[in-house]
Formats: C-alpha cells, structure tokens, sequence
C-alpha cells in the first residue's frame, strides 16, 4: 500500500486540473488552474530526502502509545503544511484509528488554510478519501469537507460584504415578474477591487447574479462564472459592447439571461447565439434591432426571446383576470406620476386594445425610456385617458 495513496493524489490533482472537475459540489468549491496544477504536484512530488524523513517519522508517531508523541507529531506535522499531504494519505489505510484520526484532522487544517487563489490541496486530499477511501475513512473525510465548505463560504461572504458586494434574498425584477431569491450583487457598491471577486468561487447554492452600473466588465464577468451554481444573469445600465460577454461562452448553461439598458447592438448577436441559453433571453433597452432579433428567432426557434425597447410603466395587473385590472402601482414610477391607480382597468395603450396583462406588456415593449403613451383606463365605471411619460425598471 506505501505510496499508493500519493500516486492516487497526485493523479487526482492533475485530472482536476485539467478537467475542471472537483467531484461532489458539496465539498469542493473550487478547482486549481492548469498552473496551480503545476505547483500541486511539484509540492507533492518534491520534498527533500532530510524533510521525507522526518515527515515520515512524525507520521508514524501519529499512532504512538504515547500521548505526548502523538500531540508533538500533530504539531510538526501541521508546520509544514502541503508538503506533509502525500506521507499523511500513504499511512491512511495502516488501520490504526488514531492515526487515521489524526491523519483527517491535519487535512482539515490545510484546508481551512487555503485561499481562493491557493491550489486545493488540503481539500483536494480529502476528498479523494471521500470519494475513494474505506467506509470509516470516507464518511469522516465528507464530514470534514462539510465543515470546511461552510467555513469557506463563511469567509467569503464577510469578504464579499466587506468590499461592497452583496449575497442574500433580495427580490428580482425578470421581464414582468418579481421573484424572491437569493442573489450576489456587483454594483456601484462595490469598491471597485479585482482581487476581492476570486471569493466568488465559494459562494455555493446561489443561481441569480445581478450587474448592474459601469463596473461590470469582463473581469467582472470572468469571476462571475466562477459561482458554482449559477443559472441565471441579469446586466443592467452597464456601459460596453458585446465583446465584455465573452467569458459566459465558457457556462455549459445559462437558464436566464437578461441584459437592460446596455448599448449592445447587432453585432453582438452572433457571440448571444453562441451562449448556452436554455429557457430565456430578455433584451431590455438595448440598440439591438428588431430585425436582428427576428432572424434571430428563426435561428433558434427552440429559445424563448423576449424583445424590449426599455420603457417601463411601472403597474402589475392581476393575470388571472378576464380584464387588465390594475393591482399595484410602483412608487414612483411613471404610472403613478402619470395618474394611474390601483382597481384602475387599462382598456388601451394609445390605439391598441388591452384585454389582459400580456397585452399591456407587448404595447409598452415598443416603446422606449421618456417617450409618452396614452393609457386609456376604466374607473369605476368612467373612462379616462392619462399621459403617461414611460420610465425605465
């Protein structure tokens, strides 16, 4: 069995760097790149024959009758850090219990030491044990990876926060319909520093990421696909042109994908055919034309594509209702400072007939931010027409 685990991890190490994998999303949030792939074996492969035998001895005493030993061997060996991992994994299946024990417990500290930037080698060891390791061993490495994910997340969120970019429930403006849920925010909030976005790739469990303002650029866009779990994007009132996009072609799939008040223009509909969009993409308030996104259209008849030119009314009508009957009125926007109220029933947008909520949504999506419309509506029986001067979401 001697140095059969090391040849496991250093072959583990490599496969995942080149493949991009890390096994259970669970445990392992994030991958080297093909240099840190580099490093990670050269650390596993290269200590010096002096320190290979006092690593050696000291994991040996790992399993001594002596507590004392025991606690020394601990000690020393977390001193040296990656380097210890390959002498740790040869003696994991010596069968002593103590060792093995110990063994999980230095890997755990590795782990916990790594920075996003770092190869994960501590985490990466751990989980080859879970993944590939006996039934004892495999259920204690889980539970440690467990542990150390949490800690990771924990980490990163306090330093997203710190640099001003926000993780947690908030509520998202998609097309028409407000959803609630969690999100991590990248806005004019946030101070601007690249370095803090390499947290992104340990922030698990979150599917809606929203940019909004001139910050966002493909820096910013590079790290974002890092999210683990990411499904859905939302760009608004960024201020660049459709080559920024170029890392989402990396995402095997895209859910959603949202782009407001962003002078994307027709070329850049070549590079959004390419993306993997699965469900929707809403253009909202760019210079695409309608032409382009009818051929568009016919090029993937199987992608829902929702075309805006960006004016917003600011209502929400009850769906269900034979009639577009007027439910909430958003504070501030241009209904309310138009005159529309709640229980209204809007009957036209200029000459179209509105019958129901989708309707109302298909007249106002040719219009663009600051051009006026004429809303015809029902109130309490008595027709009105109001001026209404379209905003933006």
């Amino acid at each position: 069995m001697a140095n059969y685990w090391s040849r496991r991890f250093s072959a583990f190490v490599i496969t995942a760097a080149s493949l991009g994998i890390s096994g259970s999303v669970a445990v392992a949030q994030t991958e080297p790149t093909d240099s840190s792939a580099v490093n990670a074996t050269s650390t596993v492969d290269s200590a010096p024959v002096e320190d290979a035998e006092q690593i050696t001895k000291f994991v040996e005493q790992l399993g001594s009758n002596q507590y004392v030993q025991r606690e020394i061997a601990s000690l020393e060996l977390a001193k040296r850090g990656t380097d210890v991992i390959p002498f740790l994994l040869d003696q994991v299946e010596s069968g002593d219990l103590e060792r093995t024990e110990r063994t999980v417990q230095l890997l755990q500290r590795i782990a916990l030491r790594e920075e996003p930037t770092d190869p994960p080698l501590g985490s990466q060891a751990l989980q080859l044990l879970a993944e590939q390791g006996g039934g004892a061993i495999s259920s204690r490495s889980q539970a440690t990876l467990r542990v150390v994910a949490e800690n990771r997340t924990e980490r990163a969120r306090e330093a997203l926060l710190q640099a001003g970019i926000t993780v947690g429930f908030s509520d998202v403006v998609l097309e028409a319909s407000r959803v609630s849920e969690e999100i991590v925010s990248i806005s004019d909030e946030w101070n601007g520093d690249p370095h803090t976005l390499v947290w992104l790739k340990w922030i698990p469990n979150v599917h809606y990421v929203l940019l909004d303002g001139p910050k966002i650029d493909q820096s910013v866009i590079k790290a974002v696909i890092d999210i683990p779990d990411l499904q859905n994007i939302v760009i608004s009132n960024a201020d660049f042109d459709a080559k920024e996009l170029l890392p989402l072609a990396e995402l095997p799939r895209i859910d959603l994908f949202e782009i407001r008040y962003t002078p994307l223009d027709d070329d850049a509909i070549a590079l959004l055919e390419s993306f993997a969009i699965r469900q929707k993409l809403i253009l909202n308030g760019t210079l695409i034309t309608p032409e382009a996104v009818a051929e568009m259209k016919t090029k993937l008849p199987n992608l829902q594509v929702v075309y805006k030119r960006g004016g917003f009314l600011g209502v929400n009508c009850d769906p269900l209702n034979h009639r577009c009957l007027v439910t909430v009125v958003v504070a501030g926007g241009a209904a309310e400072i138009g005159g529309v109220r709640a229980g209204d029933i809007i009957v036209k947008v200029n000459e179209k007939e509105i019958t129901r909520f989708a309707d109302l949504l298909a007249a106002i999506s040719v219009f663009a931010p600051g051009e006026e419309v004429k809303i015809e509506v029902d109130r309490h029986g008595r027709s009105e027409t109001l001026t209404v001067t379209l905003g933006r979401l």
